[in-house]
This record gives C-alpha cells, sequence and structure tokens, in this order.
C-alpha cells in the first residue's frame, strides 16, 4: 500500500510539472483512497496535502471549496498525531485555501497560528516557510505591507542560517515583488539581484531564470529598458560562457533577449537574437532546436512575415510530434494558430484548432479537448454563424458531462446557450441558462450564475421585453456585488445600458421620437457605468466608448454642454492610451458635440482629424464615417427644445434607411468576460437585426455619436480573446510606432483650444510651453500637446521653468504622482525624462 501511495503521488507532481491540475488530483485523490484502506495516517495526510495543492492549481469555486474540506480533515489528522511540524503544514494548507477563497484576515490567522506551531516544533526550515506564505497572504490581500516585508525579512534570515539556499532565493524573490507593491523599486532590484548571485552560485538554471525575469521585468515596467537590456545580456554572456555551456539556460538567455529587444522596437535584434537560438545544438534533445523555431516565428510574426513565421512554427511542430511532446506540440499549434488569425485568415485558423483538438483527443486529454472545441463553437460563430458553432459546443457539453467535470460544462452550456441566442432560438437559448445557472450554483459560483442572467437579459431584450432584461441585469450585478467581482460587475452594468439604449434604438428605427423618461434611464446606466470603469483596471477602451456613448445620450437630452464634457474626457482617455481606433471613436463624438454647440469650426476640426486616422486605417467604413461627420460639422446646429424645426442631427427613419450601418446608439455587444474561471465566450452579436459588418457607416440621430470604429475595436478584442496565452511579443501591437504614422497626418489639420487662446491673447508662455513639448515629442499632434498643457496647468506648471524646476526637485515620479492628486492621468516615465534632460541642457525655451 504504501509503495503504491508514494507512487500515486509522484505521479501527481508530474501531472502538476505538466500544468495538468485536474490529472493531477485524480492521482491524490487515489493516494488517499489507497492510504485510508492501509489506514496509514501519515500518508493519509501526504495524500491530502498533495490534493489540496492540486486542486488550488485547478482553481475554480468548487475546488477551492473541495480543498477546504480537505484542509480541515488535515488539521484534525495532524492535531490528532500531536505532531507540532506536521500541525504548522496542515494551517498552512488551510491559509492557502482561505487566500483562495480572498478570505484574507482568516488565512493571516492560519500563519499566524501555523507560525505558533513551526516554533513550538524548533523546526527551522518549517518556520521559514509559514513566514513566506504569511507574507504571500499579505501581498494578495494587499494589506499591512510592512508585517509581510518584516515576515519575509525574518525567512530570507532563518533561510541563509540553516543553508537552505532554494528557499532562500524564492523567498527573496518574493520579497522584490513586495517591495514593488510597496513602490521601493531600489530594494526590489537589489533584493532580486542578491537572489541571482545565489542561483547563480547554484547553477540551478530554473531560478536564475526566476531571477532575471523578475529583474528584468521591474526595470522595463518602470522604464528602465536600457537597464533590462543590459541585465538580459549579461545573464546571456555568463550562460555561454566557458566549456560547459548549459544550452537550456543560454536559449532561455535568447529568448529573454528577444523579448526585450521587441519591447525596445529593434526587431532586427530580436532576429540575430533568434538566429542564434538556432545554432544551439543538443544531439540528445531536438527540442531545443524546437523551441529555437518557434522563438524564430513569433519575431517573424511581430514584423508582419507570416509566412516565414508559419515556416518555422511548421519545422517546429513537425519535430516536437517526432519526439511524442504534446504539450510542445499544443504551443505551436497555439502559435499557428495566432499567425493566420493576425493574417486575417480566419479558415485557416478554425484548421489550427480542429488540428490542436485531435492532437489532444489521441492524446487521451478529454478536457483540454473540450476546452478547444468551445474555442472552435467560439471562432466558428464568429466567421460562420450559430448554425456551424452549436455542433462543437454540444461535443463539448458532452464530454465534460462524461469525464463528470461540472465547472467546464456550465461554461459549455453558457457557450451553447450563446449560440442559440445568435441563432434566434430564443426558447432553447433560455432553456441552456438555466441549466448552466444551476450548475454554477452547485458550484458555489456566483460570478458563473451571473453570466447566465446576462445571456438571459440579451434573449429578454431581443424579444422587446426590455423591463424584463433591465430586471435580471440588475439581479446579476447583485449576485457580482456580493463577491467582490468588479469587473463582471461592470459586465452587468453594460449590459443594462445595452438595454436601455435598445429602447431608444427601436423608437427611433419606428420613427417615434424617445420618451424623456426613456432617456433619462439611458443616461443614467451609461453614467454610472462610466464611473465604475474609472476604477476598473485594463478597461480604457470600454470607457471611451461609454463616455462617447454618454456624449450621443446628452444631445438627444439637449444637454449640449454636458455631451461636449463627455466626449472631451473620451479623447482625453484616448490619447493617453496612444490607440487610433479610440482615438477616431472619441474625435467623432467631439465633432457631434461640439456641432450642437455651433462650434462649426471646432466640430470640423475633430471630424478631419478622424478622418486622417481612419484614413491611415485604410478602413472604407470608418472613413465614410469621418466624410459624413465632416459633412454634419457645416450644417446649423440642431434647434433647442421647444421649436418646431426639424433637427439637422436627428435625419429622418428614411434617410437613416439608406446608410449601411446597422449600428446605433453605441455598442451593442456587452464583453465577455471569464470571472472565476468561467470560459470567455466571444463574439456576441447583440446588435439588433443589424449586419456584423465592423466596417460600415453611421447612420443618423443619436446613432452619430458613435463612430463605427468601436465595432472594430470589439471585433479586435473578440479576435484577440480567441488567441488565448499568445506570447507576449506579438500579443500587443507597435503601439507607439503606429501611433506616430497615424498622428503625422493630422499635424497640419488640428487647431486646438489652447492655440486658438493665444490668438486671442493668450500669455507668450504658453507657447514657449509648447515649444518644449514639441521638441521632446514631436510625434506629439497639437490636440495632445494641448492635452498636455492643460494637465501640466492642473499642477501649476505654465513655463518651461515651472516643468523643470518640478520635475528637478520631485523626479518623473513624484510629478506623475502629483498628476494623480489632482485627478489628471500621470505621464510616461520616459517622456518626463526626456523633458528633464532637455532642460538640463539649457534649452528650454522657444527661439
Amino acid at each position: 500500500f504504501g509503495a503504491e501511495v508514494v507512487a500515486r503521488l509522484a505521479l501527481q507532481e508530474v501531472q502538476l510539472a505538466l500544468d495538468r491540475p485536474r490529472e493531477a488530483v485524480k492521482e491524490a485523490s487515489l493516494a488517499i483512497e489507497v492510504a485510508r484502506k492501509a489506514k496509514k495516517e501519515r500518508l493519509i495526510i501526504a495524500g491530502l496535502q498533495a490534493s489540496i495543492a492540486a486542486l488550488l492549481r485547478a482553481a475554480g469555486p468548487a475546488n477551492v471549496r473541495k480543498a477546504a474540506g480537505l484542509a480541515e480533515e488535515l488539521l484534525a489528522l495532524s492535531r490528532a498525531l500531536g505532531d507540532a511540524k506536521e500541525e504548522a503544514l496542515a494551517l498552512l494548507s488551510l491559509a492557502r485555501v482561505r487566500v483562495a477563497k480572498q478570505e484574507f484576515e482568516e488565512g493571516y490567522s492560519a500563519c499566524e497560528q501555523a507560525l505558533a506551531a513551526a516554533k513550538r516544533s524548533s523546526c527551522r526550515r518549517t518556520e521559514a516557510l509559514v513566514q513566506k506564505d504569511t507574507a504571500t497572504a499579505l501581498l494578495a490581500a494587499r494589506m499591512e505591507m510592512e508585517t509581510a516585508l518584516e515576515a519575509i525579512e525574518e525567512a530570507i534570515q532563518i533561510c541563509s542560517e540553516i543553508g537552505d539556499r532554494p528557499r532562500e532565493i524564492e523567498a527573496r524573490l518574493l520579497g522584490a515583488s513586495l517591495y514593488v507593491q510597496d513602490d521601493r523599486l531600489l530594494d526590489a532590484i537589489s533584493t532580486g539581484e542578491q537572489a541571482l548571485t545565489l542561483a547563480r552560485e547554484l547553477r540551478d538554471r530554473h531560478l536564475i531564470k526566476d531571477c532575471v525575469d523578475l529583474i528584468v521585468q521591474i526595470r522595463a515596467s518602470d522604464g528602465q529598458t536600457e537597464q533590462a537590456l543590459e541585465v538580459s545580456q549579461e545573464e546571456l554572456d555568463l550562460a555561454c560562457a566557458g566549456e560547459n555551456v548549459d544550452p537550456h539556460r543560454h536559449l532561455a538567455a535568447l529568448q529573454r533577449m528577444v523579448s526585450v529587444q521587441l519591447t525596445m522596437e529593434d526587431p532586427e535584434g530580436a532576429k540575430r537574437s533568434a538566429e542564434k537560438a538556432l545554432e544551439i545544438e543538443i544531439p540528445d534533445d531536438k527540442r531545443v532546436e524546437a523551441l529555437a523555431l518557434q522563438l524564430m516565428a513569433e519575431v517573424h510574426l511581430t514584423a508582419k512575415k507570416f509566412d516565414q513565421a508559419l515556416n518555422s512554427a511548421t519545422k517546429a511542430q513537425s519535430i516536437l510530434q517526432a519526439e511524442g511532446d504534446v504539450k510542445g506540440v499544443a504551443s505551436v499549434l497555439q502559435l499557428v494558430f495566432d499567425i493566420h488569425l493576425e493574417a486575417g485568415k480566419e479558415n485557416e485558423a478554425l484548421r489550427a484548432r480542429h488540428a490542436l483538438r485531435l492532437v489532444y483527443q489521441a492524446a487521451g486529454w478529454r478536457d483540454e479537448e473540450a476546452t478547444v472545441l468551445l474555442s472552435i463553437a467560439e471562432l466558428l460563430l464568429q466567421i460562420r454563424g450559430p448554425r456551424e458553432a452549436l455542433k462543437p459546443a454540444r461535443e463539448a457539453v458532452a464530454i465534460f458531462q462524461d469525464i463528470g467535470e461540472k465547472s467546464g460544462e456550465a461554461s459549455a452550456m453558457l457557450v451553447l446557450a450563446q449560440c442559440q441566442v445568435t441563432g434566434k432560438a430564443s426558447t432553447d437559448a433560455l432553456r441552456s441558462t438555466v441549466t448552466a445557472r444551476r450548475l454554477f450554483q452547485s458550484l458555489f459560483d456566483p460570478a458563473g450564475e451571473a453570466q447566465c442572467l446576462l445571456t438571459a437579459a440579451e434573449v429578454y431584450s431581443r424579444n422587446g421585453a426590455a423591463e424584463e432584461a433591465a430586471k435580471v441585469a440588475r439581479e446579476a450585478q447583485k449576485l457580482c456585488q456580493k463577491c467582490s467581482e468588479t469587473k463582471a460587475e461592470a459586465d452587468c452594468l453594460q449590459t443594462l445600458a445595452f438595454v436601455r439604449i435598445g429602447v431608444l434604438q427601436r423608437e427611433e428605427e419606428n420613427g417615434r421620437k424617445p420618451k424623456a423618461a426613456d432617456i433619462e434611464q439611458a443616461i443614467s446606466v451609461v453614467s454610472e457605468l462610466a464611473a465604475m470603469l474609472e476604477s476598473v483596471p485594463d478597461t480604457e477602451e470600454r470607457r471611451i466608448t461609454c463616455l462617447s456613448q454618454l456624449a450621443g445620450l446628452r444631445i438627444l437630452s439637449q444637454d449640449f454642454e454636458g455631451s461636449l464634457k463627455a466626449a472631451e474626457q473620451a479623447l482625453e482617455l484616448a490619447v493617453s492610451i496612444d490607440r487610433p481606433l479610440p482615438m477616431g471613436q472619441a474625435l467623432l463624438s467631439l465633432s457631434e458635440a461640439h456641432h450642437s454647440l455651433g462650434n462649426a469650426k471646432d466640430a470640423l476640426q475633430a471630424a478631419e482629424d478622424a478622418s486622417s486616422l481612419f484614413e491611415q486605417l485604410g478602413d472604407t467604413g470608418l472613413q465614410e464615417a469621418a466624410k459624413q461627420a465632416i459633412e454634419q460639422s457645416k450644417k446649423p446646429p440642431p434647434e433647442r427644445r421647444g421649436t418646431s424645426a426639424p433637427s439637422s442631427a436627428a435625419p429622418s427613419t428614411a434617410a437613416a434607411s439608406k446608410a449601411t450601418s446597422t449600428v446605433s446608439y453605441g455598442s451593442t455587444q456587452p464583453p465577455a468576460s471569464s470571472s472565476n474561471g468561467a470560459t470567455e465566450f466571444v463574439a456576441r452579436d447583440m446588435t439588433f437585426g443589424g449586419s456584423s459588418s465592423s466596417t460600415t457607416a453611421r447612420r443618423g440621430g443619436i446613432s452619430t455619436s458613435i463612430a463605427s470604429a468601436e465595432q472594430d475595436t470589439a471585433t479586435a478584442r473578440a479576435a484577440a480573446s480567441l488567441r488565448g496565452a499568445s506570447p507576449p511579443s506579438h500579443a500587443e501591437p507597435n503601439q507607439e510606432k503606429r501611433r506616430q504614422q497615424l498622428l503625422a497626418a493630422m499635424e497640419a489639420k488640428a487647431a486646438p483650444k489652447l492655440e486658438q487662446q493665444q490668438q486671442r491673447g493668450s500669455p507668450p508662455t504658453i507657447s514657449q510651453l509648447r515649444f518644449v513639448l514639441k521638441q521632446v515629442r514631436p510625434d506629439w499632434s497639437p490636440s495632445e500637446l494641448s492635452l498636455v498643457q492643460e494637465k501640466l496647468a492642473a499642477i501649476q506648471v505654465e513655463t518651461p521653468d515651472d516643468l523643470f524646476k518640478q520635475l528637478a526637485t520631485l523626479g518623473s515620479r513624484g510629478v506623475n504622482q502629483k498628476l494623480k492628486d489632482h485627478g489628471k492621468r500621470p505621464m510616461r516615465k520616459e517622456t518626463l525624462d526626456a523633458l528633464l534632460e532637455y532642460g538640463r541642457k539649457g534649452s528650454g525655451t522657444a527661439p
């Protein structure tokens, strides 16, 4: 019995190493079953510890809940043995479960109890482990940073005293992360470098990789890209020095170099590094060659050389297939999928997905096979429609049911429901959402329940039952609030906004004037969403869309000043993230807002700026939208409420019907989300009776406030979500280079407010500051320069001397903190550093 338990636990560790936690859970469960038959308490304890670790890796509410039950049993058994060390380890497992459940105070309490038990056991190694987990719990909770730092420093000291170098390195890496969280970057880098020194002494390539990766990440995130490159180059030099070169370490160093070089927009340097990787040879291990080929494929993909990328990826795939490396083949097929998707070859991308399904099917990895089937269903839904998407969705449901994976089954039922919604099978869709919700309830997953309710709300809204849809969306919002799922709550509000805006859209399409009460309800919900998104990270594009919607709605309610304010906020945010499509969308909203106020010159300028952006993108539909905005800006502004003249901003339904767009009132596509591990589903066609084309002209009325660029953004976001975990080297486009190209055409056309103020006699210091900004950032357009000047004025910077004095005194970090304190978005560190350097050279004024 003992040998079988040990073998099962060894298999569990292998499965975790392969990143297959569900299989690891099965092995650990079998080990526990055998240990119970043998009635061996210590073997049961070992099995429980392994099972808890695997369940926490598998994640998901159901797995965490099961882990909590096992942790309580583990603690009871350990205490019954009277072994303080085992009790400390059991309390540690309980603490990890509490943290996974986001019960941070309970997790910290369990850590304190574990520390007391570890001290009773006189086992310093266990004490160090507890201190490290205490710091981890506090880091996860973002609370008591000083206590967390004290705990990790104690762990480092103990590991150093007992000579446990691997644990000391792990503790130092965690300490570096804590220092980053505490905004102490110098301490973070110092701690990381100390860990790296120890790792190099041990010659442990895995720990070396972790240390170098962390240091590079810290420096790069702080804008220290040159220093990040130096660290990467140093590791590369050491990795290939001497006679006994570790080829795996050498390859890891070159992979890192490629990543940094691509970040620094050095594609040629990245290509040279990838070519060096291809020179590495290991006679008995062809996988190194495959990884080098995969690296080259990623470099080619970043350079948009799709044929070369595909060629390298195909070679890598052949090698890994010959080696029988299922995980490696899957990784390459993911890259092949990315290449085809980036090249716009959706059918080829679909073939890559089918190939991946066959790989998992042949390996017997049924849960992975079902997950790929869901991805296939989502892609088919996007490119071919619901009829073809239904089959793989149903297959995925069947597989998850067969293997007893309720979490996967629930997510698959949601995808199936989405296919049915898009196919207008309302009854089937509601039935599927009910089934999925019951599954999520059994898993204690309120976020999953909320997704089911949102899909049901979509069905009700499509069938004209707006109040029922709104009621269901609010119920979903309450569920998200209970479990503190902020992003999921934002999805609920966006669905609610979709419902309220849909009411206005239907009124307009039927030739009726929307009711004032309906308009106010829409404004209220969209305003609530805009306010919420401000505090949710990584939702800038959604907030830009939301503010553009709000600008259009306020025009409909004849709150023209409010419309202008919302449009200006959208533009400022779009400029700050340097993305052309949101910028164009915001400019069109700004044009309409200015037109409604009678500011013909400003309206025309904004529309022409948008046109220049869209012309560079080469999108005829967006150019047509901008063209309509230019023509609209030349017409008289809309009549104020109470007059009988028809509004020029609201063309008749007959006129609107001539337009090719089916997009109205902004986005009618609530975002796909994946809370608590629920499968993210994409391409949710939530337009009313419309085409899914993303490059169509805008229609009249309130719809003129939202650019068709929004649909392009949603489509691009959907395509990105289909890719899964794409390598960072090619997941993000070169935004800075694209922005320079896109905004170059705007330079001669824009006429921002500050320039107009100068013409009316504003102080000459404004033009001097503008000159300095332009010298340091020649790629900035007049509109961007004006926004930056307004931002700096909020912190009393109106002259070059003001700027240089604050930068010299506070540094870039201090200036950005002041901007944050005044409600302004911070500027890039590289820009502020360049401005300070410019000032030190004594070139601070205009000639």
